[in-house]
Protein backbone atom coordinates (compact mmCIF):
# COMPACT_ATOMS: atom_id res chain seq x y z
CA UNK A 1 0.00 0.00 0.00
CA UNK A 2 1.01 3.64 -1.18
CA UNK A 3 1.28 5.91 1.72
CA UNK A 4 1.62 9.49 0.72
CA UNK A 5 1.03 12.81 3.22
CA UNK A 6 0.98 16.07 2.09
CA UNK A 7 1.63 19.51 4.64
CA UNK A 8 1.10 22.76 4.17
CA UNK A 9 2.60 25.57 5.76
CA UNK A 10 0.01 28.92 6.78
CA UNK A 11 2.48 30.51 8.57
CA UNK A 12 5.05 32.78 8.44
CA UNK A 13 7.43 30.55 10.33
CA UNK A 14 9.36 27.24 9.17
CA UNK A 15 7.14 24.51 11.42
CA UNK A 16 9.41 21.63 12.16
CA UNK A 17 7.74 18.45 11.46
CA UNK A 18 8.32 15.36 13.56
CA UNK A 19 6.03 12.14 12.07
CA UNK A 20 5.36 8.91 13.39
CA UNK A 21 2.94 6.55 11.79
CA UNK A 22 2.17 3.61 13.64
CA UNK A 23 1.73 0.29 12.23
CA UNK A 24 -0.38 -1.88 15.20
CA UNK A 25 -0.56 -5.65 14.97
CA UNK A 26 -3.05 -6.12 18.00
CA UNK A 27 -5.31 -8.68 16.86
CA UNK A 28 -3.30 -9.42 13.67
CA UNK A 29 -1.34 -13.06 12.80
CA UNK A 30 1.55 -10.61 12.95
CA UNK A 31 1.04 -9.38 16.67
CA UNK A 32 4.31 -10.21 18.82
CA UNK A 33 5.03 -8.81 22.30
CA UNK A 34 8.04 -10.86 22.93
CA UNK A 35 9.64 -9.93 19.76
CA UNK A 36 10.97 -13.23 18.57
CA UNK A 37 8.68 -12.20 14.93
CA UNK A 38 10.12 -8.70 14.79
CA UNK A 39 12.94 -7.75 12.55
CA UNK A 40 15.32 -4.72 11.84
CA UNK A 41 18.01 -5.51 8.90
CA UNK A 42 21.39 -4.35 10.36
CA UNK A 43 25.15 -5.24 9.39
CA UNK A 44 23.59 -7.12 6.39
CA UNK A 45 21.35 -9.18 7.72
CA UNK A 46 17.64 -9.75 9.05
CA UNK A 47 18.15 -9.76 13.55
CA UNK A 48 15.37 -10.52 15.65
CA UNK A 49 14.48 -7.57 17.86
CA UNK A 50 14.76 -9.83 20.71
CA UNK A 51 18.01 -10.66 19.94
CA UNK A 52 18.84 -6.62 19.73
CA UNK A 53 20.53 -4.57 22.33
CA UNK A 54 17.68 -2.37 23.33
CA UNK A 55 19.13 0.28 24.84
CA UNK A 56 18.74 1.25 28.77
CA UNK A 57 14.95 2.06 28.97
CA UNK A 58 12.32 -0.42 28.95
CA UNK A 59 12.72 -3.66 27.07
CA UNK A 60 9.61 -3.25 25.29
CA UNK A 61 10.78 0.36 23.99
CA UNK A 62 13.08 1.43 21.48
CA UNK A 63 14.06 3.16 19.16
CA UNK A 64 17.35 2.19 16.28
CA UNK A 65 19.02 4.47 14.71
CA UNK A 66 19.28 4.47 10.56
CA UNK A 67 22.08 4.59 8.82
CA UNK A 68 22.91 8.26 7.72
CA UNK A 69 20.09 9.36 10.34
CA UNK A 70 20.31 11.20 13.57
CA UNK A 71 21.61 9.62 16.36
CA UNK A 72 19.01 7.77 18.75
CA UNK A 73 20.17 7.78 22.80
CA UNK A 74 17.79 6.46 25.91
CA UNK A 75 15.37 8.84 27.00
CA UNK A 76 13.26 8.03 29.77
CA UNK A 77 11.68 5.08 29.49
CA UNK A 78 12.47 4.31 25.77
CA UNK A 79 15.56 2.89 24.82
CA UNK A 80 18.36 4.00 21.98
CA UNK A 81 19.86 0.62 20.46
CA UNK A 82 23.18 1.38 19.30
CA UNK A 83 22.14 -1.03 16.77
CA UNK A 84 22.17 0.92 13.63
CA UNK A 85 19.60 -0.10 10.83
CA UNK A 86 20.65 -0.59 6.78
CA UNK A 87 17.76 -0.47 5.67
CA UNK A 88 14.44 1.78 6.20
CA UNK A 89 12.18 -1.27 7.20
CA UNK A 90 10.45 -3.19 10.19
CA UNK A 91 9.42 -5.94 9.58
CA UNK A 92 6.98 -8.92 11.39
CA UNK A 93 6.23 -12.66 10.38
CA UNK A 94 3.34 -14.51 11.15
CA UNK A 95 3.06 -16.48 13.25
CA UNK A 96 3.15 -19.56 10.45
CA UNK A 97 5.82 -17.90 9.01
CA UNK A 98 3.98 -17.69 5.51
CA UNK A 99 3.37 -14.08 5.31
CA UNK A 100 5.75 -11.30 5.99
CA UNK A 101 4.45 -7.85 6.97
CA UNK A 102 6.92 -4.35 6.59
CA UNK A 103 6.89 -0.95 7.27
CA UNK A 104 9.22 1.69 4.79
CA UNK A 105 9.69 5.22 4.49
CA UNK A 106 12.70 5.87 2.24
CA UNK A 107 14.17 8.08 5.21
CA UNK A 108 13.43 6.78 8.30
CA UNK A 109 14.70 8.92 11.15
CA UNK A 110 14.53 5.67 13.11
CA UNK A 111 12.87 2.53 13.96
CA UNK A 112 10.83 1.76 16.17
CA UNK A 113 9.23 -1.15 18.64
CA UNK A 114 6.86 -0.95 21.50
CA UNK A 115 5.68 -4.58 22.59
CA UNK A 116 2.79 -2.66 24.98
CA UNK A 117 0.54 -2.05 22.18
CA UNK A 118 2.23 -4.02 20.07
CA UNK A 119 3.28 -1.77 17.12
CA UNK A 120 6.41 -1.44 14.63
CA UNK A 121 7.50 2.16 12.99
CA UNK A 122 9.45 3.56 10.14
CA UNK A 123 9.06 7.33 11.15
CA UNK A 124 9.94 9.38 8.19
CA UNK A 125 12.64 12.12 8.65
CA UNK A 126 11.63 15.45 7.11
CA UNK A 127 13.08 18.95 6.80
CA UNK A 128 10.77 21.95 8.55
CA UNK A 129 8.28 22.83 6.22
CA UNK A 130 9.07 26.77 4.92
CA UNK A 131 6.37 29.34 5.21
CA UNK A 132 3.83 29.03 2.37
CA UNK A 133 5.37 25.86 0.82
CA UNK A 134 4.23 22.30 1.37
CA UNK A 135 6.05 18.97 2.24
CA UNK A 136 5.46 15.51 0.89
CA UNK A 137 6.25 11.93 2.41
CA UNK A 138 5.80 8.83 1.01
CA UNK A 139 5.88 5.54 2.40
CA UNK A 140 4.70 1.84 2.16
CA UNK A 141 2.95 -1.14 3.83
CA UNK A 142 4.07 -4.65 2.78
CA UNK A 143 1.77 -7.59 3.55
CA UNK A 144 3.30 -10.15 1.69
CA UNK A 145 3.42 -13.77 1.23
CA UNK A 146 7.28 -15.10 1.10
CA UNK A 147 10.15 -14.31 3.03
CA UNK A 148 11.74 -11.43 4.63
CA UNK A 149 14.31 -11.37 1.83
CA UNK A 150 11.55 -11.14 -0.35
CA UNK A 151 10.59 -7.94 1.54
CA UNK A 152 13.36 -6.21 1.16
CA UNK A 153 13.53 -7.07 -2.30
CA UNK A 154 10.61 -4.62 -3.16
CA UNK A 155 11.81 -2.12 -0.32
CA UNK A 156 14.59 -1.66 -1.60
CA UNK A 157 13.76 -1.17 -5.56
CA UNK A 158 11.32 1.17 -4.00
CA UNK A 159 13.53 3.13 -2.00
CA UNK A 160 15.94 3.19 -4.98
Amino acid sequence: MDLEFWFENRRTEAVPLTLQFCAVLTNSIFEDRTLERSWIHTAGTWKRMSETDRGGGKRELCHYPMTGGPQVRDSGDWGGSPEVVDAPVAAATSRDDRYVFGISFAQPRSILSNTFIPCLHADPLIPPCPPGDRAMVRGKLYLLEGTLDDLLKRVLRAVS
